[in-house]
């Protein structure tokens, strides 16, 4: 049996000036608890020897140790360490540098916390350091303070000598430093290694008054590096892959991103610019079927500060090092350690493979309830007794956030509302030892949610052409898919394979919990956290597979979800990592590092860099034919079906960017902006053609804005299944009144469906020689029947050798 007793072990060379004062300090401060002083000496012609013998108060609880080890700091407190019988084992210095009466409270800080190490620490709040050379305050400082930051060593104060260890913790412990006193590091570095657990105390310390230091600094200084390295080596590399990562992930957003707006990000202009209301009305108003009131505020907030559309890149890059940083962290606090397996994290969500999202700022609406959800899993992982009232906070704001990300967040909720519910009435209940108040604040979430989510459903249609199934199969394949893309591109490429690896991690992680539920109660909250993650990504999953699963299966392959069925790996990484056994959780979590890392270099990067390449070509030729005054009709024509498919949003969305000037018409004149004008069609074409690409939108000198159409032009307006009439304005060019040469102009209006052809219209217009044709000329017309499409045409009226008049199409609506 080990007695409950404080060994202070004391290694002293030519200490006669020091060491009566020492010894009398040390007995003072340990006078009331069970404790023995060992002096450990090298050679017996040391003048401390002497010292000692003169003393007529020398404490009874002193003893000598001769040091048989070899010369040397480190082996004289080896040869303590192994002289030492009580249960806490101090070392400190016979130069009074630290204080002996900090002594007691390091041993009973060790107790009370079983703490394998506890330091008494100069550089935390409280401690203190006066004198010493400048150079070594300097090097200790900020190899402590690194330590701490990047390895989360538990202690400020890395390399200071006055320290308390555990019995049990240095019997089981290998020593390897023979000579300086790097040994005070090397058995904190082990203690963190072995996932025992490093305190801190503060502590003051005073340079020497009596007597020459024995530090040699310089001498010892590779021995220090050498366990400095050996306790940073595997934060490095993670923290390295994490800035490498972020920093990858930022150029490649600077490479490839446009600064012209496609698709869906076009569609926050309606909000953004000066004239359009930034009201709640038009916030919580839907996208397709998705309600995102939340992402859009975020993205206008950042387009108001910037006018760049980049912004919303670059600030999902901000969301996902954020949530890949703490969990890093997370697997720090529960392990004591990074370790290398920690580099999954960066590589998961910071992967250049979630390209289609990293360059469309819009795609904030499927980062933002990733990460909300994320938000769930950390909390588990470090509150696994309870949440307090901040963190309950927390995860209710997270909750109610979530159904304000449209789709990808609302069809997470339930399991988390369950979740959350159960938590709060738990915890109400006493069954959970957290306060009451946190209880009532979970359960205020969770009722608030469901509020949310039914607001979200007034009013609510799904939108024209969704691929909704009610099929079970349909939706489980389909979501099996989805949930295969956790794996990045390589769950898509090598399906069916990838989704039985994904499942059998996941399945192990989830047992693992519901054992630890079945076994262990107070764990309750970690463990049913992590299924509650779980269970959050497996209905997103059915819910995708049901909104995607009446048309073809592969949708659930879409590499913008590639990020959404993430958190599900990242809860099975936290499950082997707190309950696997050593064999299962090295095997998972080196598996998901290096399986991630393969993916990365082998299959994600070149397929980013070819959507980027093409997603940069793009917008480049664009935004060259925009400048040099290409007609607004043709650059649809070129580009539309790449940006903006729909010509009505087409014409009307790039409209208002020339109106504002936003990129690529800063450079332009309000003159040669005008093309873009949308005022001349109340309906906007779905196609035009033009012959040469010289339709183009001007001011006609009727005052009112037209689309210019020379002969051989065809104007297509969509029509949909109510459309039953169109009205408008045609006419001639006024300058072509006084040119006796021209031609008339004759003007068509034909109901095309399928391969019948009904013409509405069809009218000779001849300025020059009747007046009446002067001027606009209005039409309404009643379709007869349903149809595809209408088609406005101009064209000669009839051969003539002569040049034809220019006729114009204005307010052109069909209703």
């Amino acid at each position: 049996m080990i007695a409950r007793k404080i060994s202070v072990v004391l290694p002293v060379y030519n200490e006669a000036e020091n060491i009566q004062t020492c010894l009398r300090r040390l007995a003072a401060a340990l006078a009331g608890v069970e404790h023995e002083i060992l002096v450990c000496y090298d050679f017996e012609a040391d003048s401390t020897l002497p010292a000692i013998a003169a003393m007529a108060d020398r404490p009874a609880s002193l003893k000598l140790v001769k040091n048989d080890l070899g010369k040397g700091a480190a082996n004289a407190l080896r040869a303590g360490f192994k002289a030492a019988t009580g249960d806490v084992v101090v070392t400190t210095m016979a130069d009074l540098s630290d204080p002996p009466e900090k002594i007691p409270e390091l041993a009973e800080h060790l107790r009370a916390g079983g703490y394998a190490v506890v330091a008494g620490s100069r550089y935390m709040r409280g401690g203190s350091q006066t004198g010493g050379p400048f150079l070594k305050r300097t090097f200790s400082r900020t190899a402590g303070l690194l330590l701490r930051w990047i390895a989360g060593l538990g202690t400020h104060d890395a390399t200071n000598n006055f320290r308390a260890y555990s019995r049990s913790f240095l019997d089981s412990v290998g020593i390897e430093s023979e000579r300086g006193f790097e040994i005070a590091l090397e058995l904190t570095v082990k203690a963190q290694q072995m996932g025992l657990k490093v305190g801190e105390i503060p502590s003051s310390w005073t340079d020497r008054s009596a007597g020459a230091s024995r530090f040699r600094m310089w001498a010892w200084m590779p021995n220090y590096l050498r366990w400095w390295l050996r306790a940073a080596r595997e934060p490095l590399l993670v923290w390295g892959v994490w800035a490498l990562m972020v920093v990858l992930a930022t150029l490649y957003i600077r490479d490839y991103a446009p600064r012209i707006p496609f698709w869906d990000d076009l569609e926050v202009l309606r909000i953004w610019l000066p004239t359009m209301e930034r009201n709640w009305e038009e916030m919580w108003s839907l996208h397709n079927e998705h309600r995102i009131p939340l992402p859009r505020l975020i993205q206008v907030g950042l387009l108001h500060l910037t006018n760049d559309f980049r912004s919303g890149m670059c600030f999902q890059v901000l969301l996902y090092g954020l949530v890949s940083a703490a969990m890093i962290l997370v697997a720090r606090r529960f392990r004591g350690r990074t370790s290398w397996t920690d580099a999954f994290f960066p590589l998961l969500w910071l992967n250049t493979g979630n390209c289609e999202n990293l360059l469309m700022g819009f795609q904030l609406s499927l980062a933002l309830p990733t990460v909300l959800v994320c938000v769930f899993l950390v909390l588990a992982v470090i509150r696994p007794k309870g949440l307090g009232t901040g963190s309950s906070v927390v995860a209710s704001l997270a909750l109610v956030f979530l159904p304000l990300c449209g789709g990808p967040g609302i069809t997470q909720v339930p399991p988390l509302i369950l979740g959350m519910a159960l938590l709060g009435w738990m915890t109400l209940k006493q069954k959970i030892p957290a306060p009451r108040a946190a209880g009532w604040v979970l359960i205020g979430g969770a009722v608030l949610t469901v509020i949310v989510v039914v607001l979200y459903f007034v009013d609510f249609n799904y939108s024209p052409g969704e691929n909704k199934t009610r099929d079970p199969l349909r939706i489980l394949d389909v979501a099996l898919r989805f949930l295969s893309l956790s794996a990045g591109h390589f769950g898509r490429d090598q399906y069916p394979w990838s989704i039985v690896l994904v499942l059998a991690i996941v399945a192990i992680g989830a047992w693992l919990c519901v054992q630890r539920l079945r076994s262990v109660p107070p764990d309750r909250v970690r463990a049913g956290g992590i299924l509650m993650v779980m269970g959050a990504t497996a209905f997103l999953a059915l819910g995708i597979g049901h909104g995607r699963g009446g048309g073809d299966p592969s949708a659930g392959f879409a590499i913008r979800y590639i990020g959404l069925p993430a958190p599900i790996l990242c809860a099975a990484y936290f499950a082997v990592l707190v309950y696997g056994g050593m064999f299962t959780s090295a095997i998972v979590r080196g598996g998901l590092a290096l399986g991630m890392a393969a993916c990365l270099i082998f299959v994600e990067d070149s397929y980013a860099q070819g959507y980027g390449r093409i997603r940069r070509d793009l917008a480049a030729a664009m935004q060259r034919d925009i400048r040099a005054g290409t007609s607004s009709i043709e650059v649809f024509n070129r580009y539309g079906k790449d940006t903006y498919p729909a010509p009505p949003g087409f014409f009307y969305l790039f409209g208002l960017m020339a109106q504002y000037g936003v990129p690529p018409f800063d450079e332009m004149t309000a003159q040669q902006r005008e093309d873009w004008n949308i005022s001349a069609f109340r309906t906007p074409p779905s196609y035009v053609e033009s012959p040469d690409g010289k339709a183009r939108v001007r001011e006609v000198g009727e005052g009112f804005m037209a689309l210019l159409a020379p002969p051989r032009t065809g104007v297509h307006m969509p029509l949909n299944s109510g459309s039953t009439r169109i009205s408008g304005l045609y006419g001639v060019m006024p300058a072509n009144y006084k040119i006796k040469k021209n031609a008339p102009v004759r003007i068509l209006v034909m109901l095309i469906d399928g391969d019948t052809r009904a013409v509405l219209l069809d009218r000779v217009l001849d300025p020059v020689n009747v007046p009446g044709d002067r001027g606009p000329q209005k039409f309404d017309l009643t379709l007869p029947h349903p149809g595809q499409e209408i088609v406005l045409r101009t064209l000669g009226a009839m051969p003539h050798p002569r040049p034809v008049s220019w006729a114009y199409w204005a307010q052109i609506a069909v209703e």
